[in-house]
C-alpha cells in the first residue's frame, strides 16, 4: 500500500513539473509575441452623424514633428444616423514600443469636406515584459520541485 501510495504521489509530482513547463513556455512565447508586436487600439464613438460619410485616422510621429499621415487603408464608413451615432475602433500595428506618437481623428462629410474633430497623443507602452517575468517565475518553480523530487528519491 506505501508503495502505490508513493508511485501515485510521483507521478503526480512529475505532471505538475510538466503542466509548469508547458505554462511557462506559453507565457513565454506570448510575452515575446506581445513585446514584438506593438499596436495601438483607437476607439471613439459619436452621438449623432449628421451628413458624416466616413473617417480618417492620421497620425504624426513626435518626435519628427512632420505632417501627420493617414493610417487606415479605405475610409472607415460612417455607421450612425442623425438620430444615433455609433462606436468605432481601429488597430494601428504600424507603431514602435517606447514611441510618441500624435492621432488626429479626422471626420469626411458628404460633401467631402473634412474636419479633425479630436487629437489625442499617445504613448506606445512596452508589453510583454510582465508575461516574460511570469514565465520565468514558472520555470524556476519547475527546476526547484524537480530538485525537490530528485532528493526524495
Amino acid at each position: 500500500m506505501i508503495n502505490n501510495n508513493a508511485a501515485h504521489i510521483t507521478n503526480h509530482n512529475q505532471t505538475a513539473i510538466v503542466g509548469l513547463i508547458v505554462a511557462a513556455i506559453i507565457v513565454f512565447f506570448y510575452g515575446i509575441y506581445l513585446l514584438i508586436n506593438p499596436m495601438v487600439n483607437i476607439e471613439w464613438s459619436t452621438e449623432t452623424e449628421l451628413d458624416t460619410y466616413g473617417f480618417n485616422l492620421l497620425r504624426e510621429e513626435a518626435e519628427k514633428s512632420s505632417s501627420a499621415s493617414k493610417i487606415n487603408p479605405q475610409m472607415i464608413i460612417a455607421r450612425g444616423s442623425p438620430i444615433d451615432g455609433a462606436t468605432y475602433q481601429y488597430i494601428d500595428r504600424d507603431v514602435l514600443a517606447g514611441a510618441f506618437y500624435t492621432y488626429h481623428l479626422q471626420e469626411v462629410l458628404l460633401s467631402n469636406e473634412t474636419e479633425i474633430i479630436e487629437t489625442i497623443d499617445v504613448y506606445v507602452k512596452y508589453r510583454g515584459l510582465m508575461e516574460i517575468g511570469v514565465a520565468l517565475v514558472l520555470f524556476a518553480l519547475a527546476i526547484y520541485l524537480s530538485q525537490q523530487h530528485k532528493k526524495s528519491h
